[in-house]
């Protein structure tokens, strides 16, 4: 057992060395997790019962075993770790997993495991904050363009396409497989070249298990531990619905997505955004309106708003992937055939709505030369470029 790499809300990751299978002598490294024990969790937490520490202890024994029948039971995929089995060590079982790589197509000897996206937008982020005169426009996605696409100059447009296609075909992937993951976001996402890898399962439910006479595996919803800020509305899924059920994860891909596209960084700024969309009743349009008359706009407004000229039909699908009802929601595999239609620009624009459309109208941009401020140039909306004498160029 060699160094901790992660740990999740019920167990700890680390690197693991085992005999090769295959060459003799020699040594090969996984990816291994193991629930929180009742020590573990006393280290942890000094202040719980004896009572309070067996039940969390006894729950997150349960959080590993959903893990492991979920990798068990759904065939291989490039977006999920290459699931190896069950090791036993000091009476310790580990889930193994091959490591995901950064970049496993290079022909160098790499072995750097690939970061999560949460990690690269908090990078982001802290690069922005050091270089004050860096170009705004997209770079809370800098880090994940080079680590993902390969370079850091890359559109937003081609990033977030390239993510939403990722994010809508792993969804669809377990999707078809009856298992809800219910813990989609960016620390459970890993980077790869051109890939995204989904990972931690511990919430998870096995829509296929439910019932009176079956497991339940995850399907018991007396405590289950998700994110709330990218939880769906409902909480809690209904598992006689197992249709609509599996919507709750479409519903944490609608919040990534906006995440991605309004520059929100971090949990905490993605809070206030669920916050406020919560406020409006989980309508796009009222939280648009809002935070457009607002005295300080959100930074990526602008840029997003320009994508979203350029990609008709996403308006609609964010707008489809946030309804508040699973009933309302569209499912994963209709979100991932609209996002081609988006991506080819053979959706119907009159479907994003009519005040989208006036938003659009009236921003319409022009590039200005800002090299005095930030070396470069950038779109702004005509309404600022007509602001400046006429007699100047």
């Amino acid at each position: 057992i060699q160094e901790q790499v992660g740990n999740g809300s019920y167990g700890t990751v680390h690197q693991v060395a085992l005999p090769s299978s295959e060459k003799k002598n020699q040594q090969e490294t996984y990816i291994a997790k193991r629930a929180l024990a009742r020590t573990d969790l006393q280290e942890q937490q000094t202040n719980l019962t004896e009572a309070q520490l067996m039940d969390k202890a006894n729950r997150c024994r349960t959080n590993w075993e959903a893990e492991r029948h979920c990798f068990e039971k759904l065939p291989p995929s490039q977006y999920l770790p290459a699931y190896r089995g069950v090791a036993v060590s000091d009476l310790n079982e580990w889930l193994l997993f091959d490591r995901v790589l950064l970049d496993e197509q290079s022909s160098s000897s790499s072995t750097t495991i690939s970061p999560s996206l949460c990690d690269l937008l908090r990078l982001g982020h802290q690069d922005h904050l050091e270089d004050s005169q860096r170009d705004p426009s997209h770079f809370h996605l800098a880090r994940v363009a080079q680590a993902y696409l390969g370079h850091k100059d890359a559109t937003l447009t081609d990033i977030l396409d390239s993510l939403i296609a990722d994010l809508l075909t792993l969804v669809s992937h377990i999707h078809a497989n009856n298992i809800c993951h219910r813990d989609i976001k960016p620390g459970n996402l890993l980077i790869a070249r051109n890939r995204l890898v989904l990972i931690d399962f511990g919430s998870a439910a096995d829509l296929d298990t439910a019932g009176l006479l079956k497991k339940n595996i995850g399907c018991n919803n007396d405590c289950v531990d998700i994110s709330p800020v990218y939880s769906a509305p409902e909480v809690f899924i209904d598992r006689g619905r197992p249709k609509e059920a599996l919507t709750f994860d479409c519903f944490s891909v609608g919040l990534l997505i906006c995440q991605l596209l309004f520059q929100y960084t971090d949990e905490r700024a993605n809070a206030g955004f669920r916050q406020q969309l919560a406020c409006h009743e989980w309508q796009l349009d009222g939280w648009l309106q809002t935070a457009l008359s607002g005295t300080v706009q959100p930074q990526g407004l602008e840029e997003a708003l320009d994508l979203l000229r350029g990609r008709r039909g996403l308006w609609y699908l964010l707008q489809q992937l946030l309804q508040a009802s699973p009933r309302d929601r569209i499912t994963s595999e209709q979100a991932l055939s609209m996002s081609i239609s988006v991506q080819s620009q053979t959706m119907d624009p009159n479907l994003d709505g009519a005040y989208l459309q006036e938003v659009l109208d009236r921003s319409d941009m022009c590039w200005v030369e800002t090299i005095a401020i930030t070396g470069s140039s950038k779109l702004r909306p005509l309404h600022f470029v007509a602001s400046f004498a006429r007699s100047e160029p």
